[in-house]
């Protein structure tokens, strides 16, 4: 039952999603919604048959069954009307705001928050319909160290292209009509791409300050074999991303220097899927393992920090660890994944109040090089919840505290570790400083 509610949890959160895209221009991937919430809720009844106990399976698996009947009736029922929505030339979006109140403003003018609507400087579309058809094409035109915010909106696509925001490049603020339909992709990895280093492989880069997405995927397919294959890069100040999607396999999210902020992302992938050396703070976020090959560990965290006081790390707030919705794989992650292993021996993570689902590995953290056993490090862990929060089997390393005083915590607030008050409310994104 507990790997059960770990999961209904994430089913919660997409089916949330649903309701807030459903007869917007976001409303296209609906489908893809559902679909993830079905996956989910068909893992949970195989859970809850595979336990064997009987007073459970009565009680609790046929009103359990009827709602996910319910979920994939809907599910069939939105295939069928956009299918024939399509037959007839009329665009999706248009059929969907027709039968319900629209709650965003037409394509091309995403909302942001609390439904103000961006100021598009330029905007990106792959059909030629916008500014410019591709994303480096706007960067081009875009101004050098500005002080002022620069609104690049990218409207629906898949942008196979590799994408940099140079140093010069400040104050840059992308817009995707949604992140299940704006997707920036690329597939370079150490394995398979020639002459190329980690950084190399990033499908997207930033290196100027003040950067900000929302309602973007950025991605890297290089798949688990290609090894080191970055999905975003991120080495610059004061960054922050809102409801962006991050995918890829080994080495996805590269925090690399800067101070930097996540808030309603997903981030998936396989070993050391989150690693650097920013200082980087995660809200409200999702963390979703993918099956890694046969002789690999799957590890959320690498951090850097390679000095005692240097004030970096990664703070995880509120945020959810499971496996990403893949049926024959969600029944075999348990006890497959590690919060984090020591890249240098002074690394620092701690995750807070995050609730850590049946993937979570009982000891919690992984050695490397014996980094881990030196006792420099800082990890540790404060009021978390799941099936994989339990701490009795933590490992026993100086560095590692299972039990973080309120005190402690504080250090870890957006407000101390990123001096968020300074600058995070120029972002217009949701945050919470302490």
């Amino acid at each position: 039952m507990d790997d059960c509610r770990d999961i209904m949890k994430l089913v919660r959160s997409d089916l949330t999603e649903a309701t807030e895209v459903y007869g917007t221009p976001r409303g296209a991937s609906l489908g893809e919604v559902l679909n993830f919430a079905t996956v989910y809720l068909e893992s949970c009844a195989g859970f809850v048959s595979e336990a064997g106990d009987k007073a459970v399976n009565t009680s609790f698996l046929p009103p359990f069954l009827f709602h996910q009947q319910r979920v994939a009736s809907m599910l069939s029922i939105l295939s069928w009307l956009l299918e024939e929505v399509e037959m007839d030339g009329v665009d999706r979006h248009s059929v969907l705001s027709h039968w319900l109140e629209p709650a965003a403003t037409a394509v091309g003018s995403p909302v942001g928050i609390d439904g103000q609507t961006w100021k598009a400087n330029l905007t990106v579309a792959k059909d030629g319909s916008g500014d410019c058809s591709t994303i480096m094409e706007a960067l081009a035109r875009a101004p050098l160290r500005s002080t002022e915010r620069f609104t690049i909106v990218i409207l629906a696509g898949i942008y196979e292209e590799y994408v940099v925001i140079g140093g010069h490049m400040t104050n840059i603020h992308f817009v995707g009509e949604s992140r299940m339909t704006t997707i920036i992709t690329g597939n370079r990895s150490r394995i398979y791409t020639p002459n190329v280093t980690t950084v190399g492989t990033a499908t997207v880069g930033v290196y100027g300050n003040g950067f900000t997405a929302e309602e973007i995927t950025i991605r890297n397919t290089a798949g688990p074999d290609g090894h080191q294959a970055v999905a975003l890069t991120a080495a610059a100040d004061q960054l922050a991303f809102y409801r962006c999607n991050f995918s890829g396999f080994q080495d996805t999210l590269f925090t690399r220097s800067g101070v930097q902020f996540f808030r309603e992302c997903s981030i998936e992938g396989t070993v050391d899927f989150i690693f650097g050396k920013a200082t980087a703070t995660f809200q409200d976020c999702k963390l979703l393992v993918k099956r890694p090959n046969k002789n690999q560990k799957i590890i959320v965290t690498a951090d850097g920090t390679s000095a005692r006081d240097r004030g970096t790390g990664l703070s995880f707030h509120r945020c959810f660890i499971g496996a990403v919705p893949d049926l024959s794989w969600i029944k075999t992650s348990r006890h497959s994944t590690y919060l984090g292993r020591p890249w240098r021996s002074y690394a620092t993570t701690v995750f807070l109040q995050t609730h850590m689902g049946h993937v979570v590995h009982p000891s919690g953290w992984l050695e490397w090089d014996g980094k881990g056993e030196r006792g420099l490090t800082t990890y540790g862990e404060y009021h978390n919840t799941g099936s994989g929060s339990k701490v009795d089997r933590r490992v026993k390393w100086g560095g590692y505290n299972p039990q973080l005083s309120g005190h402690e915590v504080q250090r870890f607030s957006s407000r101390l570790f990123l001096n968020g008050s300074i600058w995070l409310g120029r972002t217009g994104f949701p945050f919470d400083l302490d």
